[in-house]
């Protein structure tokens, strides 16, 4: 019997050997400099066109949110009105601290997608073609890399996982770790832990009484390592509650209803072809949304692929039951409360097969054999060769997304902050509407705050509570002249801008002695478009 804390069981002892002596191979000077060589392909590549992307609201509003709250309770109250834990605004609490820059949220971001590339890499079971487009495709590479937000951190957790699954028993406390973070990371990967948390546990009391060697301190380690588990979904859990007072997605669909369940299969689609119109305002688009036998054609070929890796994943329980488990569990969240979610989402459920892919691979347990060697072989061939076409179209993904972000601006935001600070009108106070773009401008900016008349109060990010309202542009402008005002009366004299996502109405313009002194049109956000207004 093996002595020590950390070893397991005699079994699972000679599972760690048998791990290392298959891992040689990989081992090798040459599959280190293979993933040192897609690693750094990647890292140039996509710091050369994260300097070209123009960071739009959703990256820009948890940059506000950490660096103006005070604290970390202060963090966790704010992040409340978010719909999400808080593992990657803490990151950026600590980084605010040091940098009054958003291009530093950039800088980490890259290093994190960096790293799961080179996770990737270096430890998956894929072959180096495979490696190589998955590395590029549209989910690695553009929206969880170009595109900064809280989903990059999530899947650097799920392949560390992966590379960690052969010898989950001997490292289980760092296996458990990793969920922890991993549940902290968005609603989606809260979603991907659970699944993976109850795969661990049927593996586990599955496999337990074939072990009769496992020693009582590795036991205890092992039940441990569940609790650990089982806080960090807890306390994401508690942190998605929402407040009483908020104003968005406020509800739950438990009733049958067509159209929601349509936009649930059309995210499981948009998982596997993610492929976007080559258009100007690509972002959530998809060639095969083009007719209505496109759409139907898409997803019988995506469903019939996700029922052919099903037969074979059924073989292994843990592959099968997880794969499940992520793919329902993520269909069931878009219906029930995101109606389909954004292709960010969708792109989870493809990280998820993945996933399954690579454990299915290196996981020993073949409990529910239902076909034979030859017809196994068959499968595993074509289950190869499907991958190897799919990420092929997530090339093809990929290049449409780069080239038009490279030569189009993503979104309006910095080249209006721009415009204000190289005219010296950074000291006056902006009345921003929409909120929920101005905030983008604030950011670059680097100011305090703006005026939000939608929640009519002070502030730089989005308090996404039901104070907020629907409100006129006339009402917009009312706001303004009060504020003008008010700032003429306290002597500070500075004036203002109103900035909006739309031009106003000439006659409004004349009425209320506006002037028009900015646009800045041609983003590939539709709505991150900006028109800069002073009173004369």
């Amino acid at each position: 019997m093996t002595n020590g804390k950390n070893a397991a069981s005699e079994g699972y002892a000679v599972a760690e050997r048998v791990y290392q002596a298959r891992s040689r191979p990989r081992d090798t000077l040459r599959v280190h400099w293979l993933a040192l060589g897609i690693t750094s392909a990647f890292f140039l590549l996509g710091a050369y066109l994260m300097s070209h992307h123009e960071m739009w609201r959703d990256e820009i509003e948890y940059w506000l949110i950490a660096r103006d709250s005070t604290s970390v309770p202060n963090l966790f109250a704010n992040m409340k009105y978010e719909g999400s834990p808080t593992l990657w605004p803490l990151l950026l609490m600590l980084l605010t601290r040091v940098s009054h820059s958003p291009t530093a949220m950039q800088a980490l971001h890259l290093l994190i997608a960096t790293s799961t590339i080179y996770v990737f890499a270096r430890y998956s079971p894929f072959s180096v073609v495979q490696k190589v487009l998955f590395s590029f495709g549209y989910f690695p590479f553009y929206e969880y890399a170009i595109i900064s937000r809280n989903y990059a951190i999530g899947v650097l957790l799920i392949f560390v996982f992966c590379s960690l699954f052969e010898r989950r028993y001997t490292k289980f406390l760092i296996v458990s770790l990793v969920l922890f973070l991993l549940s902290h990371t968005s609603a989606f990967a809260l979603i991907i832990t659970i699944a993976l948390f109850f795969a661990l546990l049927i593996d586990f009391f599955a496999l337990e009484p074939s072990n009769k060697s496992f020693e009582r301190s590795a036991r205890y380690e092992i039940y441990v390592g569940f609790l650990i588990s089982t806080l960090g979904i807890i306390t994401a859990v508690l942190q998605l509650i929402p407040p009483s007072d908020l104003g968005i997605h406020v509800g739950w669909n438990f009733s049958f209803d067509i159209a929601p369940f349509r936009t649930a299969l059309a995210a499981l689609t948009a998982a596997y072809l993610p492929i976007p119109k080559f258009a100007l305002h690509f972002l959530d688009t998809y060639a095969w949304q083009a007719s209505a036998y496109l759409k139907g054609l898409a997803l019988l070929l995506v469903c019939s692929f996700l029922a052919f890796s099903m037969i074979g994943f059924v073989r292994k329980p843990f592959v099968f039951f997880l794969f499940a488990g992520c793919t329902f569990g993520l269909l069931a969240f878009f219906y029930v409360k995101l109606e389909g979610g954004s292709s960010r989402h969708a792109g989870l459920l493809f990280i998820a097969f993945i996933m399954s892919a690579w454990l299915y691979r290196c996981h020993e347990q073949t409990n529910w054999s239902i076909s034979s060697e030859s017809s196994l072989k068959k499968w595993e061939t074509l289950f190869n060769h499907s991958i190897t076409l799919i990420l092929l179209l997530h090339i093809g993904a990929s290049f449409v997304a780069a080239s038009i972000d490279y030569q189009q601006p993503f979104s309006m935001a910095k080249s209006t902050a721009k415009y204000i600070s190289e005219r010296g009108l950074n000291n006056r106070l902006i009345v921003g509407y929409p909120d929920y773009t101005t905030q983008a401008i604030v950011g670059y900016l680097g100011t305090s705050q703006a005026y939000y008349p939608q929640g009519d109060r002070f502030g730089s990010y989005v308090r996404w509570d039901n104070r907020r309202l629907e409100i006129t542009e006339q009402e917009v402008v009312d706001k303004a002249h009060q504020l003008e005002a008010h700032e003429l009366t306290d002597g500070k004299g500075q004036g203002l801008l109103i900035i909006l996502n739309e031009p106003l109405r000439d006659d409004l313009v004349h009425a209320s002695k506006l002037q028009k002194i900015g646009e800045f049109t041609g983003a590939i956000v539709k709505d991150e478009n900006f028109y800069i207004y002073s009173l004369k």
